[in-house]
């Protein structure tokens, strides 16, 4: 959407609330599969785990994309603030 200059707010928080804790369980299942040697820097399924843990913080929580998604759904989105003047 965002190639075709299509506003995307709605789908990339919808993307950013689900991506994050589908990785952590795909990666969970890999360390779990591989055991304790899943745990050794030896593979690349360590990093991958120690990785996806940050993707929450980095892409914001998914708690604050769950709060942006239905905004922009029913197109409450406005930034600006409104003064009383």
């Amino acid at each position: 959407m965002a190639d075709l200059k299509r506003a995307n707010a709605s789908e990339a928080a919808m993307a950013k609330a689900y991506c994050p804790p589908a990785a952590l369980r795909t990666a969970s299942l890999g360390m779990e599969i591989l055991g304790e040697a899943g745990a050794a820097s030896d593979y690349l399924i360590e990093k991958l785990f120690r990785d996806v843990k940050v993707l929450d913080i980095v892409e914001g929580t998914g708690q604050i994309q769950r709060r942006v998604m239905p905004k922009h759904l029913v197109g409450y989105h406005e930034t600006r603030r409104e003064t009383n003047e």
